[in-house]
């Protein structure tokens, strides 16, 4: 590759292991200088993203504010995250909007309107905004608060305040 600068960023494709690089100026008459000395550099296998929470097939009681704190952690390197939220396996109805959708940490607090089963994974991105590896796809089922049952007094009760002030309630 030819540069007039003294860098160059060239995409080296999917290429793992150890490599080689060297360079040598070349004058505005066409004159060439040396190649330099020959410099190995190793790229390594990007890290397996691991989602930590909720964890696979979970279930989730519904908080008050409807929120799920998203968790995953990855032995090196922080980047820029995607975290995908959907409703569907095949990730088709992303719950996320872009804006949303990136995290530059490893958690991210997200606001689900209901009940129902979510799939969740994460994709760390390079400084240029490309994908470098992605988690496995998980699940887990957010559970609606649960409808109190009342228990006493029951349904057509009578109750006599004759000799009491105060009536016990009890729910499960």
């Amino acid at each position: 590759q030819t540069t007039k600068e003294n860098f160059s960023s060239p995409e080296i494709k999917e290429q793992m292991g150890e490599l080689f690089w060297r360079v040598r100026g070349i004058l505005p008459d066409g004159r060439k200088s040396e190649f330099s000395r020959v410099n190995p550099f190793r790229i390594k296998e990007p890290s397996t993203l691991k989602l930590t929470y909720p964890e696979a097939l979970s279930e989730l009681d519904m908080t008050p504010d409807k929120s799920v704190t998203f968790r995953w952690q990855r032995p090196e390197t922080c980047g820029n995250f995607i975290l995908e939220v959907s409703n569907s396996p095949d990730f088709s109805n992303q719950l996320l909007t872009e804006e949303e959708k990136v995290v530059t940490g490893y958690s991210k607090k997200v606001i689900l309107k209901s009940e129902g089963k979510y799939y969740w994974r994460i994709k760390l991105l390079s400084r240029e905004n490309k994908e470098i590896t992605k988690s496995e796809d998980s699940s887990f089922t957010l559970l609606g608060a649960p409808t109190p049952k009342p228990i006493n007094p029951s349904e057509g009760t009578n109750i006599d305040l004759t000799n009491r002030v105060e009536v016990d309630f009890s729910w499960a």
